[in-house]
């Protein structure tokens, strides 16, 4: 796979930091990776071989999850009411046992 990507920092003597992401790898698998750099009379110098070997993932994390809050809300109420009711049976049932 050949990616290009212009200088970030073309004559510059400081240089610039690069970053690469390969979405497309299977756990378990170890890739090369190379850098070849092209100046500006066209002279190439290649650097690496690197490796990267993906690891399977051992957590998943979930975010920005969210029920819809209006069913939710009426969930709740009817939870709510129906605890409610089953206390105000209760002690109904209760009263009538104790006279």
């Amino acid at each position: 796979q050949l990616a290009s990507v212009a200088s970030q920092a073309p004559g510059s003597a400081q240089g610039f930091s690069y970053s690469y992401q390969d979405f497309a790898v299977e756990a378990g698998q170890q890739y090369f990776y190379w850098i070849e750099a092209v100046d500006l009379n066209g002279s190439t110098s290649l650097t690496g071989p690197i490796s990267a070997t993906m690891l399977t993932p051992t957590a998943v994390t979930l975010s920005n999850v969210d029920a819809d809050s209006g069913a939710t809300n009426l969930l709740w109420l009817v939870v709510v009411a129906a605890g409610l009711a089953l206390a105000a049976v209760y002690g109904l049932r209760r009263s009538a046992v104790r006279q």
